[in-house]
């Protein structure tokens, strides 16, 4: 099944194509950022308004680091990440019809970074629900 793209906003990296949206979650106290690919192989949630170095995501997709995972949601450290690369020529980047989120910049440079973060064939740090790291 498909990923309904009604209040949704595209981002194209490499040759896919990736939604995403900011929305409050039944899970957290806060709005989450959204991310998803096409076929929903890569979903990760990331709780925006986090400060410091127990910054996190949650990835619940089949794949993430480019390796096939559980599916399971799974926690992650995330490194500190710039506005990373500017979307591709013809992105759509306004939509007219949802709240402004003024408390926390979430931007489409920002989701190319986080998501070329959560693409790359690095390794990730495992954490805990609060961010405190995993000991094995």
């Amino acid at each position: 099944m498909a990923i309904a793209k009604k209040h949704k906003r595209t981002l194209v990296y490499g040759d896919s194509t990736y939604y995403w949206w900011v929305k409050r979650d039944d899970d957290y106290d806060r709005p989450v950022l959204h991310i998803a690919s096409e076929d929903k192989g890569l979903i990760v949630l990331y709780p925006t308004e986090q400060h410091g170095e127990r910054r996190y995501l949650v990835s619940i997709g089949r794949v993430f680091k480019n390796r096939t995972t559980s599916g399971c949601w799974q926690r992650y450290r995330i490194p500190k990440l710039g506005a990373g690369k500017k979307p591709d020529a013809g992105q759509d980047t306004e939509k007219a019809d949802e709240p402004v989120m003024e408390d926390f910049p979430v931007t489409p440079g920002f989701v190319a970074s986080l998501l070329g973060w959560c693409l790359d064939d690095g390794d990730a740090e495992c954490v805990t629900w609060n961010g405190r790291d995993i000991w094995l």
